[in-house]
């Protein structure tokens, strides 16, 4: 009788050792999601930065992407980031040069990682181009990937430059204001991580107004962008190359002040206008080679843009005359009857 009592007891002891251990891996698995819930119910909507990537997904196909799930949303992703910057890299050494900076960064190890081939190292080379034009080029320095060919020149007084530029190290971003007033910040661009995956790449920008204008491509809303989760997907479509695209946009601040921000990538692309007010950038290969001009009116904007990128010439009187738009032909033979 006792010896039976005694093998009961262990195979109590057996059962209830089971559960705990069952028990504890449940826990474990529902901490992370709770935590990830806690950070999820604290972002806002109009702060909300779209993780489905404008597709539907399902709510599972969502939080397998480490993200936040909300059916109920309107106007809004229901799919987005939760409210830490769970991605992204950090600044791992840096060197003030007389031109700029250059910065070794380093994917953050603890992230799991979503899209495929992420970098684990990338350079961020910074360069004070003129007294009202910045460059930020972000590349992997072992991985040769194209770049549009442009010359680069620096031409800085020192004293007399229109920006000061922040960086975070911890979780790399950048943010620019201005030398007369530091304390209004035009971009930013910490408000979410970096991704810079072989595929894909993202840059989440905040901006100091919602007077946007500009990004060439299909859109209707007019000159002055709708900040309302629109999506817009700049590509240059046309065949036979008589179309570009521009992905550059024209900001005006709460000040009046105008800045311009030029991304130059000739691979396709998607931005997202986010009434934080915010903009996404998302480009499927290259790398993220910008500018930042800083005007201060729209005018000196659109000058120190034409200046980098190269200004139209002038055509000879004969080729002036009657124009034809795009839909008026079909091949460039029949552009040649016209």
């Amino acid at each position: 009788k006792e010896k039976k009592i005694t093998i009961v007891l262990a195979s109590l002891l057996v059962i209830l050792s089971l559960f705990t251990i069952v028990y504890a891996s449940v826990e474990k698995q529902r901490k992370p999601l709770q935590d990830r819930l806690a950070k999820c119910r604290a972002v806002q909507k109009y702060k909300r930065v779209d993780a489905g990537f404008n597709l539907t997904r399902t709510k599972q196909e969502c939080l397998d992407r480490g993200a936040c799930w909300d059916a109920t949303a309107l106007g809004s992703p229901k799919c987005f980031y939760p409210f830490t910057n769970y991605r992204g890299y950090r600044v791992d050494t840096s060197e003030v040069k007389l031109w700029g900076m250059e910065i070794d960064l380093e994917r953050i190890d603890f992230l799991e990682e979503i899209f495929p081939d992420e970098e684990k190292r990338l350079k961020c080379v910074i360069s004070y181009e003129t007294d009202s034009r910045l460059r930020v080029k972000i590349f992997n320095p072992d991985k040769e990937r194209y770049e549009v060919p442009m010359s680069s020149h620096h031409d800085v007084s020192g004293h007399r430059m229109q920006y000061i530029l922040s960086i975070t190290r911890e979780m790399f971003g950048f943010s620019v204001s201005r030398t007369h007033e530091a304390s209004s910040t035009i971009f930013n661009t910490t408000m979410e991580g970096l991704i810079f995956s072989d595929k894909l790449l993202q840059l989440n920008m905040a901006l100091s107004s919602s007077n946007v204008y500009g990004l060439s491509g299909d859109h209707k809303d007019g000159l002055l962008r709708k900040m309302e989760f629109n999506y817009q997907s700049v590509w240059a479509t046309s065949v036979n190359k008589r179309h570009g695209a521009h992905p550059f946009l024209l900001h005006v601040e709460k000040d009046g002040h105008a800045s311009g921000f030029f991304l130059q990538n000739s691979n396709a692309m998607d931005v997202i206008l986010n009434p934080y007010p915010a903009i996404t950038f998302r480009t499927t290969g290259g790398i993220l080679d910008f500018y930042i001009f800083l005007g201060p009116t729209p005018a000196e904007v659109m000058a120190q843009f034409a200046d980098k990128i190269g200004k139209p010439s002038l055509p000879p009187l004969w080729a002036l005359g009657y124009h034809f738009g795009s839909d008026s032909f079909q091949t460039d033979d029949e552009l040649r009857l016209l």
